[in-house]
């Protein structure tokens, strides 16, 4: 049973990875009713809550995207992962994705990661080579003195320049024709230029609220839904992003 896990740092990011995986790589996603490998009572991953998201793909392997609620938790949960590893290999692949919203910050979030592969696995851990934007292998022995191979991959969003993932799904939208870029410039103007002593105080705040409100004029028969049922309405399939995930190709 292959298994890979997508670590990423909010809901909204889950969302908008899970309904890109579920439309471009055609991913099904489980659910408690649908099946029981995650969600009985020794369910492995049980330290991670309901914080992942399981899907399937057409090999009937498993894929998971854990929303690890903030970016500094990215090391808490690595420990975790393999922690559990050195008592039972389960996953294959780990991917963390997170915001290159700015390098030094993104370098020190990698170098968390390491430390803390290095910190748990101690002198079991026999290699490791993470890097930036591509794969790498940790070989390790588990607590049974077996030889144990995980890949991993570090995958800032976007690849090329500094942002988030929702500003990169903002510029997809604005490409896809001259009314979507007209409707991104506008509401970008619109919530920079808010006046409000309530909301939007923080940076991370205005960037959520320019995808809301493009996604709601573009698509507005889903203007009254959640943020997960506005992503839903994005096109993603027409979306040139096939480059910048081309990472997560290995586990579709």
């Amino acid at each position: 049973m292959g298994m890979s896990i997508i670590l990423c740092e909010g809901k909204t990011d889950q969302s908008l990875l899970g309904n890109y995986l579920e439309k471009v790589a055609l991913w099904s996603p489980l659910s408690p009713e649908t099946n029981k490998v995650f969600f009985k009572k020794n369910n492995p991953f049980a330290f991670a809550g309901n914080s992942i998201s399981w899907y399937e793909n057409a090999q009937n392997e498993y894929r998971g995207i854990w929303q690890v609620r903030g970016c500094d938790n990215f090391v808490k949960a690595i420990s975790r992962i393999f922690d559990r590893e050195t008592r039972e290999h389960l996953i294959d692949n780990v991917i963390v994705l997170t915001d290159y919203d700015d390098a030094s910050a993104a370098d020190d979030r990698l170098s968390g990661i390491k430390n803390a592969i290095g910190s748990v696995l101690g002198e079991r851990l026999l290699s490791e080579s993470l890097t930036a934007n591509q794969w790498s292998m940790v070989e390790f022995n588990s607590d049974f003195a077996t030889a144990v191979k995980v890949q991993m991959a570090y995958l800032l969003i976007p690849r090329d320049s500094f942002g988030t993932l929702e500003t990169f799904l903002v510029d997809e939208i604005a490409k896809q024709s001259k009314d979507n870029e007209s409707v991104v410039k506008q509401s970008g103007t619109f919530i920079d230029e808010l006046e409000s002593e309530c909301y939007l105080q923080k940076t991370r705040e205005k960037i959520k609220a320019k995808l809301g409100v493009v996604i709601s004029v573009i698509y507005p028969d889903r203007a009254f839904g959640t943020l997960d049922s506005l992503v839903k309405a994005v096109p993603w399939e027409n979306c040139q992003v096939c480059e910048q995930f081309e990472l997560l190709k290995k586990v579709y």
